[in-house]
Parts: structure tokens; sequence; C-alpha cells
């Protein structure tokens, strides 16, 4: 679950408390979470963090010179603590000083955290396969048009591709996709530019939204203090199979696509 509004919650809350942090100590509690393919761990000892970023799902931790690439998957946490904290599900430690300690917390253990030199970062394959920023002001509607051509799979199908738009999954596919009208089942290569566009601006607005309302909880998620996400409060399909729409009060509607549940309107979404 944590998808782009969760991760740039979570980025701009480490952000503030980060930079000029000193690493003192590192404690592994399971070794799959912690992946140093270059055996840098020792020249992150005694660094400071500079800054944090975020590209599509992913959390990226600078240092002077290396880099933490972080991703939570379905239940992972960044917790930030100023003191060391009983948490559970704890997979990796991060002790800092001034005193504090930054958690990763994974109860499904299929998130993790991966050291790079920040030179190496623009070849992480992972990072390489992404596609645009929605959220950046020079990605428009054609490259989502673009990257629809000939492409036969559902509306829907096509979103959740982190090659076409980086950062969407479940929840956000199906609130964009509300807000724009558009019928998840719709093949790909039926959407106009015109609709394109629409899609887009909705995928914005639902982000956006989200971002300030600290994202979506339903169990895990929980931003680095620790506090759920209350824009639950405002999705119109996400979960609420059989519950009236909120333009037309029909009931909402569910299907599976590419093996993920889909809710939507049969009515306002065309």
């Amino acid at each position: 679950m944590p998808e782009l509004p969760e991760v740039e919650v979570i980025c701009r809350q480490l952000n503030e408390v980060l930079p000029g942090q000193e690493i003192t100590g590192i404690k592994v509690h399971l070794a799959k979470a912690f992946a140093d393919p270059q055996g840098l761990l020792p020249e992150l000892i005694g660094t400071r963090f500079t800054e944090v970023q975020r590209r599509g799902k992913y959390l990226l931790l600078y240092t002077e010179r290396l880099v933490l690439v972080g991703h939570l998957r379905m239940t992972g946490a960044l917790l930030y603590r100023t003191h060391a904290a009983s948490i559970s599900h704890v997979r990796v430690e991060i002790r800092l000083a001034p005193p504090a300690v930054l958690y990763f917390k994974d109860v499904r253990t299929f998130g993790g955290l991966t050291l790079l030199r920040r030179a190496d970062l623009a070849e992480y394959p992972p990072l390489l396969k992404l596609g645009p920023e929605p959220l950046s002001p020079q990605t428009s509607e054609l490259a989502l048009y673009t990257a629809s051509r000939g492409r036969k799979v559902a509306l829907k199908t096509l979103l959740l591709d982190q090659r076409v738009i980086a950062g969407v999954g479940n929840i956000y596919a199906d609130e964009a996709l509300f807000l724009a009208g558009l019928r998840p089942k719709m093949r790909a290569d039926r959407l106009t530019r015109p609709k394109a566009r629409r899609l887009l601006a909705a995928l914005k607005t639902v982000f956006t939204q989200s971002i300030e309302d600290g994202g979506t909880s339903f169990r895990d998620y929980r931003d680095s203090a620790g506090k759920r996400g209350l824009h639950v409060q405002r999705l119109a399909v996400y979960g609420r199979k059989g519950l009236p729409c909120k333009r037309c009060q029909r009931p909402l509607q569910s299907i599976r696509l590419g093996g993920r549940t889909t809710v939507y309107c049969p009515h306002c979404q065309k």
C-alpha cells in the first residue's frame, strides 16, 4: 500500500528532521531488509544525512557520498523518534546524533533499504524503469496518451504500470478514474488525448488532496511520526463497493482487473 501521496508525506516529514543528523550506528534485525551489494556499510557510519527525495514510490535518503533507497511495499514504514522506542516488527534501526533513531518497520517484510553510492544511483535498475512523475509540471498528457497507443489492456491496468506513470497504485487509480469519469475497464488504446488530459488532471488532484490529508490509512500505513492519514474520509469509490455513488447515488460496483479489486460507478464513468 503506500502509494505516491503516502511516500511524499514521509519524504517531506523526514526532510524537516534528517538533514544534518549524523549516522552513529545501524542494527539490521532482518538481513533481507537491508541490501548492501557493494559493502558500503562501514562508510555510512559517521556520515550525515543531507536531504530526502522521492521518486515514484521510492524514498531516497542522501548522505554526503551515499544514498539509502527505501521501498515500503505493502506494510513498510520509516518512523523517526527522538529517543529509543518500543516498536514492533522493526527490521532495521538507524541511530543518529543528535540523539534520535530512524526505524524501518515492515510487518510482511516485502520492503527494504538498499545502500548505494550517490554516483551509482542514476544506473539503479528499479529507478531506470520508472515513468514520469505525475505531479511534475513537465509531465503532460502526451506521456500518458503516447503510452496508451497500441495497448489493449484495461485503462486501470495501464495506470498501475510504473513505467507509464510513476507512483500510481490501486487506491488512487480508482479515485482518479472516477474523478475523470472514465471506466476502469475501457481499453487503453481508446484513450483520446483530451481524455488523457482529463485523467492526468484527476491524478494530480487526488494526489494533492491526499498529501494535504497526510495520506490514506486503512490498516498499516503510518507517517514518520506514527500518525494515520486522513484521506480515507474523502475517498469517492475505493473500498465503497455497494455504497451510493457520491455523484448520482446509484450503488457502486466492483470488478477484478489484473488481479486487483476495482470499484467504480457504471453511471458516472463511461
